[in-house]
């Protein structure tokens, strides 16, 4: 299906260059699979623990002991009854609300183990940071597209593929709005704002569903709901999903790494060739010295 439409999601323009830096056997895997591998979030945090987290400003609420703790703003509307209704006790409203604020830390967890994202780098140019960490020096490949492609590559696809640019912002300080669940997918620290990030996204919440019996028109109908939190909590979801795409719409180039040896530039062209990838191949020139 067409990549699907949201509102946080920002893509990027038309013609921006995106692109996707990986070691040759990634590579060939998504040629000879015809597929692009989705890593789960949850997965992904054990190189960046804050993953789909939020920033310390959502914690913020956890040192509220009292009415003199809650921001003037937030007070006024727990007073008017904005979140939970009027009547009662200021101080046992505040504890209602610091426990609707406890359910999305909650729920921002959960979903991360929800999330599947597959990640390219904006740039008109190549990177040479992206080369080094992503291609993993002298065996690296990237192949570039732009949204477009992108769009026409997953036409044939059953899944619902957002996609969209990552913003980067000081988790020290900085607090997420919380409106919406896609939200803390499309933020990263400041540290890795290098990446130049845009994702594609996917949200499987099959392993958080079960089923449950619902009253409907007097009759027990079986139907979806959402499993408590404590089991919820246990779910280990599995590190990725391969994701069946059109690679002929996918890619527009592909790239050898600058540091990679003449004859790896040779077995590429001989790989492309026979897994009948019609693309043109370049080698890249970063590493080549000045004019003098």
């Amino acid at each position: 299906m067409p990549l699907a439409e949201h509102s946080v999601f920002r893509r990027p323009a038309k013609e921006q260059v995106l692109w996707r830096y990986m070691n040759f056997p990634k590579f060939a895997s998504m040629i000879t699979t015809k597929t692009l591998w989705f890593s789960n979030m949850h997965t992904l945090s054990v190189d960046d623990p804050y993953e789909g987290i939020l920033p310390a400003g959502n914690y913020a609420h956890r040192q509220w002991n009292n009415e003199a703790d809650v921001p003037q703003k937030i007070l006024n509307d727990i007073k008017r009854g904005n979140f939970i209704g009027k009547g009662g006790d200021i101080n046992s409203h505040i504890k209602a609300y610091k426990a609707l604020l406890d359910n999305e830390v909650d729920e921002a967890y959960n979903a991360r183990k929800e999330n599947y994202i597959n990640c390219w780098h904006i740039s008109s140019y190549e990177s040479a940071s992206m080369w080094h960490i992503y291609g993993e020096r002298q065996f690296g490949i990237a192949v570039t597209s732009d949204i477009n492609s992108i769009a026409k590559a997953f036409n044939a696809t059953k899944e619902e593929i957002f996609a969209g640019s990552v913003d980067y912002i000081d988790y020290e300080s900085e607090t997420l709005d919380m409106s919406n669940g896609f939200i803390p997918a499309l933020h990263k620290r400041l540290s890795f704002g290098h990446e130049k990030e845009m994702r594609l996204l996917i949200w499987d919440f099959s392993d958080s569903e079960m089923d449950v019996l619902f009253p409907l028109n007097g009759t027990l109908r079986v139907m979806k709901g959402e499993r408590p939190k404590a089991e919820r909590d246990k779910i280990n979801p599995a590190p990725g999903k391969a994701v069946g795409c059109d690679l002929s719409e996918l890619i527009l180039g592909i790239y050898v790494s600058p540091a990679s040896p003449i004859w790896f530039e040779d077995a590429v062209r001989s790989f492309c060739e026979l897994a009948r990838i019609d693309k043109r191949i370049v080698r890249s020139d970063l590493l080549a010295g000045p004019v003098r």
